[in-house]
């Protein structure tokens, strides 16, 4: 999966992808990808992972998005594979 757009740095160790699509809806969609930068290994997304919602407005999906970012790597940081 490419991701264009912005890293961000959430966590030390961890770089987080983020594109935001705009859906013929008018709702946003966040696109979020986490990895360990120690390895490169892709914490999230995963095969069967949990599909993002669309959101009613750009600001929420970011901001949900950087919750999702945050959730997986604190799952990664207790319990690494």
């Amino acid at each position: 999966m490419k991701h264009a757009g912005p890293s961000f740095n959430i966590a030390d160790g961890y770089e987080v992808w983020l594109k935001i699509s705009f859906l013929p809806s008018a709702r946003y969609r966040p696109d979020v990808r986490v990895t360990r930068s120690r390895d490169g290994r892709v914490i999230f997304p995963f095969d069967g992972c949990p599909r993002p919602a669309d959101f009613a407005s750009h600001a929420e999906a970011v901001e949900a998005a950087h919750q999702s970012a945050e959730h997986w790597i604190r799952i990664d940081q207790t319990s690494p594979e």
